[in-house]
């Protein structure tokens, strides 16, 4: 019996190194493009659950209010109530300075911020209920500004 003791031609090697190369780039290029999608799914999803969050925080604050003041400014809002049991309780936004896009609670304990990237936000006291309107929004990789707006209505005690 005969061993063959040839090797691989450089062409065949050449070649064998093409093809490993080729299935190399389109895994990378496919995980890429995977790693990309779930980084702009993940911050669409941290978005809504930050108007999820502020709109939660003022409907239940705002079911038990009294006394309710709403203050709205160029690209400023404040909402102003008595809470029983709290005390005064207010809620401010504004679209420029150190709190841009920001819901602040502000209570007799200190303040907090309750959510983050809100475009817009508006309160309307009407005559029988409290509609709360706002928008989340985000810039995603392609520049481009993802929006989630949320409206809520809270009944007047």
């Amino acid at each position: 019996m005969k061993l063959n003791t040839q090797g691989h031609s450089l062409p065949e090697i050449m070649i064998s190194l093409l093809i490993f190369m080729a299935i190399a780039a389109a895994l990378f290029f496919t995980l890429m493009a995977g790693h990309v999608s779930w980084q702009n799914h993940n911050a669409s999803v941290e978005v809504q659950a930050e108007a999820r969050k502020a709109i939660m925080y003022l409907t239940r604050d705002l079911r038990q209010a009294e006394n309710i003041i709403i203050n709205p400014g160029a690209g400023t809002l404040s909402v102003s109530f008595f809470q029983p049991g709290i005390g005064n309780v207010s809620y401010s936004w504004t679209n420029s300075g150190t709190n841009a896009n920001r819901i602040i609670r502000v209570r007799q304990t200190g303040s907090r911020i309750i959510a983050r990237d809100i475009a817009s936000f508006s309160v309307t006291n009407g005559t029988e209920d409290i509609s709360i309107s706002l928008t989340a929004a985000i810039s995603n990789e392609k520049g481009e500004i993802d929006s989630f707006p949320l409206d809520a209505k809270v009944d007047k005690r």
